[in-house]
């Protein structure tokens, strides 16, 4: 997020796409604010407006995240079953 996204407000994002650097107008999937500097995912980009998503929320909400209570968690250290 190189531009805070206020809440209900748009901000700016800035990635890379094709090798080309681009920064487009951004809103947040759930209306909330984030500030600049935080890692967000692009859902989806509406005539130039991003919809965006904090990082870590989109890990934790996907299907087979660690996070997901039906998803067993191994470590290195623990022994095959």
């Amino acid at each position: 997020v190189s531009a805070a996204i206020g809440n209900g407000h748009v901000g700016e994002v800035r990635y890379t796409r094709n090798n080309v650097r681009r920064s487009d107008g951004a809103r947040t999937v759930d209306g909330q604010p984030i500030g600049i500097g935080e890692e967000v995912v692009i859902l989806s980009i509406d005539q130039g407006i991003a919809t965006v998503q904090r990082w870590q929320e989109f890990i934790d909400s996907s299907p087979g995240s660690p996070s997901d209570p039906k998803v067993p968690v191994r470590r290195a250290t623990d022994r095959p079953d």
